[in-house]
């Protein structure tokens, strides 16, 4: 049996410091404008999961690694002063657990 990769639940969350910025850009502006913006957000976790499959997470510590970068995003200062956030986030989070789930099962396109 081989060893899974663990959860991370501080930064930088095994991402590309490129995606980890785009995906904070894109819950920031999801946060602000709710749906209008959910695709982009959605494009954006689905690849953080591809990563965090592709460098072996099991789908547990995956769930725990991108609910702790989700959390940590809230943080930002871009975020932090935003009255909408709370609710926003809360939402979002159960959003953004099924879109993990559902990527991290999808099959992976083979070459």
């Amino acid at each position: 049996m081989s060893e899974s990769t663990p959860p991370s639940r501080f930064p930088p969350f095994l991402l590309t410091p490129a995606l980890s910025d785009r995906a904070t850009a894109a819950l920031a502006v999801a946060v602000r404008r709710r749906d209008a913006t959910q695709a982009e957000l959605r494009a954006v976790i689905e690849g953080c999961v591809r990563l965090l499959r592709d460098r072996g997470m099991t789908a547990g510590a995956m769930l725990v690694t991108m609910k702790a970068f989700v959390r940590h995003s809230m943080d930002e200062p871009a975020l932090r002063n935003c009255a909408a956030s709370a609710d926003a986030a809360e939402f979002l989070m159960d959003r953004m657990v099924s879109w993990c789930v559902e990527e991290f099962y999808r099959t992976p396109a083979r070459s």
